[in-house]
């Protein structure tokens, strides 16, 4: 319970921003490639809806890929996916 109210304590001025003009929503996407030792890519995403961050994820993709090229292909599956429902 310490744990607990020590984290909120610490976050209490922390909190989304959002700026005053309509920038509507925008994604963001990379992935590193085949670069790892276990040969999945680690890939992430963001959405920023009038600056502020609204979903973000950055995790080990669930395929083998044999490409940078088709990392970034999986990765941009996922954002599109992530569009689809945010909208």
């Amino acid at each position: 319970m310490k744990r607990i109210y020590r984290y909120l304590f610490g976050m209490r001025k922390l909190a989304l921003t959002f700026r005053a003009g309509k920038q509507g929503l925008k994604g963001f996407t990379d992935a590193d490639g085949v670069s790892q030792e276990h040969r999945h890519a680690i890939s992430g995403y963001a959405y920023i809806l009038d600056g502020g961050a609204v979903s973000w994820v950055s995790k080990k993709q669930e395929l083998v890929t044999l490409s940078t090229m088709e990392a970034e292909y999986v990765a941009a599956m996922h954002i599109a996916k992530e569009g689809i429902w945010l909208r």
